[in-house]
Order: C-alpha cells, then structure tokens, then sequence
C-alpha cells in the first residue's frame, strides 16, 4: 500500500524543491530547447529575455525548477544558467 505522500507524488500534486546543481542543469537544457522553438541563435548579440524564458517554463510546466534553495536566490542563479546555456555569459 502506498503511502499519501506517494500518491501525491505520482499524481503532480506534491512538489519539493529541488537540489540546486540539478535544477541549474535542467534550466540549461530548457533554455537550449527554449531558444530552438523560438529562433534564437546560441551567441547571438541581442539581449535574450529571462522574463520571456521563464513564463514559456512556466507555462509548459517546467515552473518546479525555479525552486531551490540558494545563497544568491534561485532566480539570480537561474539566470546565470540561463545566460551560460545561450552563450549570454557576457552579460553578467
């Protein structure tokens, strides 16, 4: 028998924050695959929108990533991944 917690689990109604070196990870391969479905270059000189990213996560389901526990605040760091995955690095 499976205990409550489980069940929630499986059915997506219980989120936890995630590890940090993980959720960085995976915010770097969304913003590959953001910038693919949307026609931006990797490198490219323009200013890319973190805000855009992260309403397109957020509205794919992608929002749990944006929770983790860090000195600097989860959405600074997401950023950073962000700027690093898209070549943006500069930037900062």
């Amino acid at each position: 028998m499976r205990t409550r917690l489980a069940r929630l689990r499986l059915a997506g109604l219980c989120w936890f924050s995630m590890k940090k070196d993980e959720a960085l990870r995976r915010i770097g391969s969304l913003a590959i695959e953001w910038a693919s479905k949307t026609g931006v270059v990797k490198g490219q000189s323009d200013m890319l929108s973190f805000r855009d990213f992260q309403d397109w996560a957020n509205s794919n389901g992608y929002g749990h990533y944006f929770d983790f526990r860090t000195t600097e605040g989860p959405m600074e760091a997401a950023e950073n991944a962000f700027d690093d995955a898209l070549g943006q690095s500069w930037r900062n």
